[in-house]
């Protein structure tokens, strides 16, 4: 019996016989890509299937039912890419010409010479990528490191287009052969920006296009004469009385830690050792006591004694939502406002308003820089953010002590309706509009276009913007400025007033 049911499952089975193929080609040169790895996923169904290119590029899924699928294809020395649409198949259907274009990889690569000239071996060398985020430019350390070999090569590859910044680290230890002299004045390695610099920003960035392959970017390691150490020593005051009260204590100059420890009670004594320069001091409690931070600028130029870190409790965070126009309608109670730590992922703090707009942050926080979260509500938009009464942007701020913090929100938000089709006139679902303000200060936005080819932007502040369609985009390049301006004949300018809705069609940009 066990037998004729599991044979009576499978009679049961439909058979199905619909199919797609296409080919995967090098997005750079057009030629077929072999051995190609393509996935077929199904968008509502268990389907998932892998199939393998062959000499002429061609992949071919077939027994397929009917249904919409998406088709991704990746190849080592490629940079992984999904096809621009879904693909529908219909009850028995035959799709053909559904192909893919994978981009080549970025490759930079480059020797790391020491100070003589001489090539450098097992040196790290770390990359750096130029990314925008809410408008605004920094350095991102990606994931990716190269260790040079005995003849101070090293190679990073499987980079998409962008602007980056590679930085070497000189590893092996210095020279030190007089015992009891540690502390002495030597010449020392310092971590060193493409092509001899001691900073990123006057290091020079390597450019890549789809498929570049840079080579030559080599790096002379900077050397220099490291002044004696000197003592900077003080004491923590302020802390809650406890034996068990540990505070750490840490000292940095512009760009990293060179110095840390822990004090202790009764004293809470420090004595820390580094070079002369111009320093910030930090102290925080670990265990043993309620919550708090200090924080002093010290200027360094010989053994320094007497500095004396004040703690004071972690800031208190509270404030008020006010509403400038047509907001009587708005439940504030529902918003959810989130303070969220630019370098410290887990310092995230969450609160409500209550119905007058009133809030406060349950938690204390950390000092240190701040974006505010907050979804507006529809057809309303953050006008302004003002801190003890000096305006501030939402997304970099900086908190050292309680402070109060007064946000306006306007309710005579604009609506940006887009249709977006393809250069044969097709409507293009899952394709990304970017909307960028031409003012300065405000916060660019993106959207993925809908099934229908459109894309609505409910709460637009009132103003100039330009609208540009991509088939894909790099999160790390839309809101770049010299990225945008290849594309400029391409971008729809609109402005719109309050309460506005307009309109616009927008054609599609093939960024690769």
């Amino acid at each position: 019996m066990k037998y004729l049911l599991i044979a009576a499952f499978f009679a049961q089975t439909p058979a199905y016989s619909g199919s797609i193929e296409g080919h995967v080609y090098n997005s750079l040169t057009g030629l077929p890509v072999y051995k190609a790895t393509v996935i077929l996923d199904a968008s509502s169904s268990a389907v998932h299937l892998i199939a393998e290119t062959d000499s002429e590029g061609l992949f071919q899924f077939t027994g397929l039912p009917s249904g919409s699928y998406r088709l991704k294809a990746s190849r080592s020395g490629f940079l992984e890419r999904r096809a621009s649409q879904r693909v529908a198949l219909g009850q028995d259907e035959h799709l053909s010409g559904k192909d893919i274009r994978i981009p080549p990889q970025g490759v930079i690569s480059g020797r790391i010479l020491d100070a003589d000239g001489d090539p450098l071996d097992a040196a790290l060398v770390r990359i750096h990528k130029q990314v925008y985020r809410d408008g605004r430019r920094s350095l991102v350390a990606l994931n990716v490191t190269s260790i040079t070999n005995d003849t101070g090569e090293y190679r990073i590859a499987n980079l998409s287009p962008g602007r980056y910044f590679l930085q070497a680290f000189h590893q092996k230890l210095p020279p030190n052969n007089r015992f009891g002299d540690s502390d002495a004045s030597k010449w020392i390695y310092v971590p060193t920006f493409y092509p001899n610099a001691v900073n990123a920003e006057k290091g020079l960035p390597v450019e890549l296009n789809v498929g570049t392959v840079m080579a030559g970017v080599d790096i002379q390691v900077v050397k220099l004469k490291q002044p004696a150490l000197v003592h900077v020593s003080g004491k923590v005051v302020g802390v809650d009385a406890g034996s068990e009260t540990i505070v750490s204590v840490a000292i940095f100059d512009a760009d990293r830690i060179n110095s840390s420890t822990s004090t202790r009670q009764p004293d809470h004594n420090f004595d820390l050792k580094v070079p002369p320069g111009q320093y910030k001091m930090t102290a925080s409690v670990q265990s043993g006591a309620a919550e708090a931070y200090a924080t002093a600028t010290v200027n360094v130029d010989g053994d320094t004694s007497n500095v004396v870190l004040a703690m004071g409790p972690a800031p208190q965070i509270s404030g008020k939502i006010t509403v400038a126009e047509g907001g009587a309608r708005i439940a504030l109670q529902n918003l959810a406002l989130t303070l969220r730590h630019q370098s410290i992922d887990f310092a995230r703090f969450e609160s409500r308003p209550d119905a007058a707009g009133t809030f406060v942050f349950d938690k204390a926080v950390r000092p240190g820089r701040y974006a505010l979260e907050a979804a507006a509500p529809d057809g309303c938009f953050w006008q302004n953010l003002s801190l003890g009464g000096e305006e501030a942007p939402m997304k970099d701020f900086e908190i050292q002590s309680s402070i109060r913090l007064e946000i306006r929100l306007n309710c005579s938000a604009a609506k940006i309706i887009t249709n977006v089709s393809d250069s044969d006139g097709r409507r293009a679902p899952d394709s990304v509009v970017s909307l960028i303000p031409l003012e300065a200060n405000w916060i660019p936005q993106k959207q993925v276009v809908a099934d229908d080819g459109s894309v609505q932007f409910k709460s637009v502040r009132p103003g100039k913007y330009k609208l540009y369609a991509w088939d894909r985009i790099d999160d790390d390049l839309w809101q770049d400025p010299d990225f945008l301006k290849n594309y400029a004949s391409q971008g729809v300018e609109i402005t719109v007033g309050p309460n506005e809705t307009k309109a616009s069609n927008l054609t599609l940009i093939r960024s690769e």
